[in-house]
């Protein structure tokens, strides 16, 4: 019975065709500065390229009331309801 169920498998994968190698392997994931694989350093990976804000440090400071930090974010990045 194992045989009848690996037979039509093997046909299959004979009947793939292998591309040859048209370069050299490469790293798509940049590890953490200590060398070693870590989830941020891939979900930091995967995200797009964003570019840093001039309010930033105003608005994220810790000075500032968390409530009004959240209405200034929202307010400078047009996500306050009006």
């Amino acid at each position: 019975m194992f045989n009848q169920l690996l037979a039509p498998l093997a046909e299959t994968l004979q009947k793939v065709k292998i591309l040859p190698q048209i370069g050299n392997d490469r790293i798509l994931l940049t590890p953490n500065p200590a060398g070693t694989f870590n989830t941020k350093s891939a979900y930091k990976a995967l995200l797009p390229a964003q570019e840093k804000v001039q309010w930033y440090q105003l608005v994220w400071n810790n000075k500032v009331i968390p409530r009004h930090k959240i209405t200034t974010w929202m307010l400078l990045t047009g996500a306050l309801p009006t």
